[in-house]
């Protein structure tokens, strides 16, 4: 199989308008969204409120995108960056194309003028216009940016030129993407300087090249050492900051994260993040951080309850061990606890928790668990198997997982829960109808025509296991087969009134 594919936009990103007020139009592609899969969503038509900060930020992470750090397989096909939408914020990810930096821009809920940002994920487009283009932006004024086409104009440029770029095969980059998340999920913050001390840092980190450092603590600031000591954050390689240099002058802040005891590790990792008014630039640098996978090279299971990383959180002190007699399991039987857990288990919940979860921007694990019907510490392992398949990133900033699907489409694999795998039959024999409008379904299943209907955050079902259990055990098959149609579809299928 070919490493390199291709990957279509109706038109290549560009900054418009005037200088006073210039429109950032970003194209999107291969996107992931609530309803299914689509070729150029729209995800976001509204002002930014600091425009020169956003501007620079975006080019922050569109560089990282295109620059290689290390000389390791030249020539290596360059992924374009990632958009998710969430309700309250857009993020911006990108992997520099030697796998060596991960870049994300958080604009945050400030940092948008109140326009709604539709849920997704997908590919966006970064050329060598649009980067000339964003270093220009110098308007104080708020800055338009649309995300994604909007339908007419999709529509008009389907059968208009499009722009075909050669990318990367989905198996290359998951890895990494998964990698970042994870060695994020393990850091605490460790340092915070404000804005002064901050372009200071970043004005050395500049001088220094690619070596190995550490920041240290030196009266109330920071400074760099060749010399590890037991509370110093490590970098690998000082020149991936080079890019902090693009944001430098709208930093309010730099926060440092690392973990707890670095020293002496080689294989120690951190985070750097910029705070930006309305936004946060996060770094995670790759390079001499595979020490931190398990040894079959899988991400790391989730962090555990009892880990001092994030202390001040509900993250990782979360130590409910209650568990139901039925939670979590078809039979009936006793739940699987922590240590009698196996990796089937895992990825069944993990199955599970893909379709509960709709983008989030701030995941709770206790009331997923509360509505998977699993136990806090399965959700928490399961939720580290989905940053493993690239279906949930992790904000070292909220100590929180967050949901979106890298839009690599890669082949979905079987269900094997077993409510899952019902749920897909249903949905391929046409029992699912969906009303789209109410947001309601019936679903027909043995003779009966089941309603399916959200109520305080969960979908409810009138059928008798349903009544039976009240979402004590996650969700039924009626209502999975229901957010699976929505999500895929229904299929074409005889409709589900003809179902005996």
């Amino acid at each position: 199989m070919s490493d390199v594919r291709s990957r279509t936009y109706v038109r290549p990103s560009a900054v418009t308008g005037t200088r006073t007020a210039p429109v950032l139009g970003l194209e999107t592609s291969g996107g992931a969204t609530p309803t299914g899969t689509a070729r150029h969503p729209h995800f976001y038509s509204g002002v930014l409120t600091a425009s020169q900060a956003a501007a620079v930020g975006l080019l922050a992470v569109a560089d990282v995108s295109r620059t290689w750090y290390r000389e390791e397989h030249p020539g290596r096909a360059v992924l374009d960056p990632v958009v998710t939408g969430h309700d309250d914020r857009l993020r911006f990810e990108a992997l520099s194309p030697c796998r060596g930096l991960y870049a994300r821009l958080d604009i945050l809920g400030d940092g948008v003028n109140g326009a709604r940002i539709h849920r997704g994920s997908a590919h966006f487009d970064v050329n060598d216009t649009l980067l000339h283009a964003l270093g220009r932006v110098r308007s104080r004024r708020p800055l338009h940016l649309r995300v994604g086409p909007v339908l007419p104009a999709a529509r008009a440029a389907l059968d208009g030129p499009n722009v075909r770029k050669k990318v990367p095969s989905p198996q290359l980059p998951l890895r990494d993407f998964a990698e970042a998340q994870a060695v994020a999920s393990r850091l605490g913050l460790r340092a915070e300087v404000p804005r002064l001390r901050a372009q200071r840092l970043v004005r050395a980190l500049a001088r220094q090249g690619d070596v190995r450092l550490w920041a240290t603590t030196v009266n109330g600031g920071l400074g760099l050492s060749a010399v590890p000591s037991p509370s110093a954050v490590p970098l690998p390689d000082a020149g991936r900051l080079e890019v902090l240099q693009r944001v430098a002058l709208h930093m309010t802040s730099l926060r440092l994260y690392g973990p707890p005891a670095a020293a002496g590790h080689a294989g120690a990792a951190s985070a750097w993040e910029a705070v930006l008014p309305g936004m946060r630039l996060t770094l995670v640098p790759l390079s001499g951080v595979h020490a931190s996978l398990t040894a079959d090279g899988r991400t790391p299971t989730a962090p555990d309850a009892e880990s001092d990383t994030h202390a001040d959180t509900d993250v990782h002190t979360d130590t409910d061990t209650d568990t139901d007699p039925d939670a979590g399991s078809d039979s009936g039987s006793d739940a699987c606890t922590d240590a009698d857990a196996d990796p089937e288990q895992g990825r069944q919940d993990a199955e599970l928790l893909s379709v509960l979860l709709s983008w989030e921007s701030r995941i709770d694990p206790a009331a997923l668990a509360e509505q998977a019907g699993l136990t806090v510490a399965r959700t928490r392992t399961a939720l580290a198997l989905l940053v493993d398949a690239g279906r949930c990133g992790y904000d070292a900033a909220e100590a929180a997982y967050f949901h979106r699907e890298l839009p690599f489409h890669l082949r979905e694999p079987e269900p094997r829960h077993p409510r899952l795998v019902d749920a897909r039959a249903l949905v391929e024999a046409g029992a699912v109808t969906l009303n789209r409008r109410s947001g309601t379904a019936t679903v027909a299943s043995s003779g009966t025509v089941h309603h399916i209907r959200e109520l305080h955050g969960r979908r409810t079902c009138t059928c008798l296991w349903w009544s039976r259990h009240q979402g004590v055990r996650g969700p039924c098959e009626h209502g999975l087969a229901a957010v699976a149609a929505l999500r895929n579809g229904p299929s074409r299928s005889r409709p589900a009134a003809r179902r005996t």
